[in-house]
C-alpha cells in the first residue's frame, strides 16, 4: 500500500480494499440467509450450505474487522461525540428495524425464517438478547460503548478483554446464540481498531502467493477444529486463530482485486451496506415465499445449483433501490438518526468543536 493510502486509512478516509471487504461480508450474508429460505423449500443444492458453513470463521469477522478500521474516532474523539455519531445511530436503528421486522413478519408469517413473530414480548425481550438479523446494530453499539471505556486501560487492557470475550463465547452458545457471537466478534472490531498498522502491514504484502498460503492455513486449522475432539476451551482458542488466519486471506484477497470490475462493485456494496442488512431477510422472505418465483427457480436442473446466488443479487438490488426511493420521499429516518432525536443529545460545547476543528486544519 502507498504511503497516502496508509495515511487516509488512518485518517478512517473510505480506503477502496477496505470497502471491498465490507462489501464481500455482506454480499456473503445474503448469500447465507438466501441459501437458507431456498433449502427450507427445496430449491438449491446443499453446495452452498457446505460453502457458506466454509465461510462461516472470516464472514462477520471481516465486517467487524473493517468497521473497526473505520472507527479511529471512538479513540480521538469524547464520549459526547461517540453517542451522537456511533452509539445513537445504532440504537435508534436497532429498535426501528425491530418494530419494522416483527410488524412485518407478523402481517406476512410466510415470509419468516427467523421466529420473529409472535408475542409482543419478544421486542421487548430483543432489547436484552439480539437473536435476530439485527444483531449486528446491537454489536456494533455495544463495542463502540466498551471500546471507548477499554481505551482508557491501554491497547493491552482492550486487547485482552476482547480475546478473553471471545475465548468465552463457546461456553454461552447453547444459552444465546445471539450473544455468543457478539462477545466473539469483540475481538475483531478491536484489531480493526488498535491493530490498523499490522493489518496496513498485510495489506501491503498481498499477494496471490499468500493469498494462497493464508487460505491452505485457513483450512487446515478449520479442518482441525472441525475434526478433532478437544476440550470446548481447545475449540475455543482455534476458532479464534482460524479466523484471524481467515482474515488475513480476506485482506489479500481484497487487496488484490480492489481495482478489478468486481472489486469495484464490491467496495460501491462496501460503501452503502447499511440498507442492505435492514431489509435484505425480509426482501428475501418475500421472494422466496412466492410461488411464481419458486416456479421460475424450479424450472431448469441449473438453478438449482446458481439459485442462492440469483435470489441474493435480486434481494440486494431491491433492497438498494427500496433505499434510494425511500430517502427520496422523506423516509430517510428509516436510515439514519432523526434530527428530533439528535436536538436532545449532548454535544460538544462551541470551543472544544472550533478545537477540534483547528487540530484537523493542522494534521
Amino acid at each position: 500500500m502507498r504511503l497516502e493510502e496508509r495515511r487516509k486509512l488512518i485518517s478512517t478516509t473510505r480506503v477502496p480494499w477496505v470497502d471491498v471487504a465490507k462489501g464481500t461480508s455482506i454480499v456473503l450474508v445474503v448469500l447465507l440467509h438466501s441459501t437458507n429460505f431456498l433449502l427450507g423449500h427445496n430449491l438449491a443444492s446443499w453446495f452452498w450450505d457446505g460453502f457458506n458453513t466454509y465461510l462461516e470463521p472470516i464472514r462477520m469477522p471481516l465486517f467487524f474487522l473493517a468497521s473497526g478500521l473505520f472507527a479511529q474516532n471512538i479513540l480521538k474523539t469524547s464520549w459526547r461525540a461517540v453517542v451522537r455519531k456511533r452509539i445513537s445511530l445504532f440504537v435508534w436503528l436497532y429498535v426501528l428495524w425491530i418494530v419494522i421486522r416483527f410488524t412485518y413478519f407478523t402481517l406476512l408469517p410466510s415470509t419468516v425464517s427467523t421466529g420473529e413473530i409472535g408475542n409482543p414480548w419478544m421486542m421487548l425481550q430483543a432489547l436484552f438478547v439480539p437473536n435476530s438479523g439485527l444483531w449486528f446494530l446491537y454489536a456494533l453499539a455495544l463495542y463502540a460503548a466498551l471500546a471507548k471505556v477499554l481505551a482508557y486501560g491501554g491497547v493491552r487492557l482492550s486487547m485482552g478483554v476482547g480475546l478473553g470475550f471471545a475465548l468465552a463465547a463457546p461456553y454461552l452458545s447453547e444459552l444465546s446464540w445471539a450473544w455468543a457471537r457478539t462477545l466473539q466478534d469483540f475481538v475483531f472490531f478491536l484489531l480493526g481498531l488498535h491493530a490498523r498498522e499490522i493489518v496496513v502491514a498485510i495489506s501491503r504484502k498481498a499477494t496471490w502467493v499468500w493469498f494462497a498460503i493464508a487460505i491452505a492455513a485457513f483450512t487446515g486449522l478449520k479442518s482441525i477444529r472441525d475434526h478433532l475432539h478437544m476440550p470446548l476451551a481447545g475449540v475455543a482458542v482455534v476458532s479464534v486463530v482460524v479466523s484471524v488466519v481467515g482474515l488475513a486471506a480476506g485482506v489479500c484477497a481484497a487487496v488484490l482485486v480492489q481495482h478489478r470490475l468486481v472489486g469495484r462493485g464490491l467496495a460501491r456494496l462496501g460503501a452503502i451496506t447499511l440498507p442492505i442488512y435492514l431489509m435484505h431477510e425480509m426482501i428475501l422472505g418475500a421472494l422466496a415465499g412466492q410461488s411464481g418465483v419458486q416456479a421460475i427457480l424450479a424450472a431448469h436442473p441449473l438453478m438449482f445449483y446458481v439459485s442462492p446466488v440469483l435470489l441474493a443479487a435480486l434481494s440486494i438490488s431491491i433492497a438498494l433501490t427500496l433505499h434510494r426511493v425511500l430517502r427520496r420521499v422523506g423516509f430517510s429516518w428509516l436510515f439514519e438518526t432523526p434530527r428530533p432525536l439528535l436536538a436532545v443529545l449532548p454535544s460538544d460545547p462551541p470551543r472544544v468543536v472550533e478545537q477540534k476543528k483547528l487540530l484537523a486544519a493542522a494534521a
